[in-house]
């Protein structure tokens, strides 16, 4: 699995490929409600995620050996210092990425980053409770009933932009 997503990462990141499409709820065998799932954070820690603890939550599938991520992670973070007094909060899920004390040692070395949200350490199994999640990084955007609200594949053109537009919509108020 570890090669597919290398090789997946490889090519989005050499332009060959790239998406960010909403989900089609309704339509047979699209994936449009995250999963409940529990997975532990970088010291051991079982951590549930809630996706009513929120307005909108972000979930961010990543790797410590691909690029695209490390330039989305940064965008990430100053969308949580930007909005989560009003309802947003982002997870990190990193995947195919070794043992947590790889990970951490990653995040310190990328301490530029600005990584100001929970870090969670995620499985082949995960990846596939996700909707066969195939490309890092692969984001997406939950409500608090945990419908997926968007999801972006890949490298997005424009990614800080497109997601800053869709965490406005998300945490805006409900029209009468």
């Amino acid at each position: 699995m570890r090669a597919t997503l290398t090789l997946v990462c490889v090519a989005v990141f050499a332009g060959s490929f790239h998406a960010a499409s909403p989900a089609a709820p309704g339509k047979p065998g699209e994936f449009t409600r995250a999963p409940s799932v529990t997975l532990p954070d970088l010291k051991g820690s079982r951590v549930k995620l809630d996706y009513g603890a929120a307005k909108l939550s972000l979930v961010n599938f990543w790797a410590v050996w691909c690029g695209p991520c490390r330039q989305e992670m940064p965008h990430i973070a100053n969308m949580v210092k930007k909005y989560s007094g009003r309802g947003f909060k982002a997870i990190g899920i990193a995947v195919q990425s070794g043992e947590p004390s790889d990970v951490q040692e990653y995040l310190e070395r990328h301490k530029d980053a600005g990584i100001n949200y929970t870090i969670l350490m995620g499985t082949d199994n995960t990846l596939t409770e996700f909707g066969d999640v195939y490309s890092v990084p692969t984001t997406f955007l939950v409500g608090p009933d945990g419908t997926i609200l968007r999801r972006f594949v890949g490298v997005t053109p424009g990614f800080s932009v497109k997601l800053e537009d869709e965490i406005k919509k998300g945490l805006a108020p409900a029209k009468p």
